[in-house]
């Protein structure tokens, strides 16, 4: 069972950390709001821990993954419309 937790929160955790990192904090431009630069940096940040975690004798529980999960679900189905900016009217 902990084989199994571990295994769907490292992909989560994976998940997470590439859709952060090549989608979400490339795209960031001067119009983004600071709240949601330092929330990025905090998830992804997160995510590397979790995938590391495991080296260090770290294991999830069955809460962790799930909120883990939850998280990967929520970046994997982001709706979010880009940011109206002024300078990019013509």
């Amino acid at each position: 069972m902990i084989v199994v937790l571990l295994l769907i929160n490292i992909a989560a955790a994976l998940l997470i950390l590439v859709r952060g990192m090549f989608f979400a904090i490339n795209r960031m431009d001067r119009c983004t709001p600071h709240g949601m630069r330092l929330a990025w940096l905090g998830i992804t940040t997160g995510a590397l821990g979790i995938i590391v975690g495991p080296l260090y004798g770290i294991h999830p529980n069955f809460w962790q993954t799930a909120l883990v999960v939850g998280i990967a679900l929520y970046v994997l189905f982001d709706r979010r419309r880009d940011s109206k900016c002024d300078w990019r009217k013509p």
